[in-house]
């Protein structure tokens, strides 16, 4: 639940919008979302590289349509990382 909360925060804070579900990019959404979840959840920490290099793939598998995502992997990215 925490972890739940943490991303709508996250997202709230940089009033970040989530991308629209369609048929195409359903499935990618929910595992983008789902990873970011763990990315957010301090008690997973030794997980964060595997998450990080399972985000790189989906990017990187469905090319210029996960710019739709970047919104929301930017944010918890840069305070992964900070």
């Amino acid at each position: 639940m925490g972890v739940e909360n943490n991303l709508e925060n996250l997202l709230k804070r940089y009033n970040i919008k989530k991308p629209d579900t369609n048929k195409e990019n359903k499935f990618s959404m929910i595992a983008v979302e789902h990873l970011i979840k763990i990315l957010n959840d301090q008690t997973l920490i030794d997980h964060h590289n595997t998450i990080l290099k399972g985000i790189k793939y989906i990017v990187k598998h469905i090319g210029k349509d996960s710019i739709q995502f970047l919104p929301m992997i930017i944010p918890s990215i840069l305070t992964w990382i900070g």
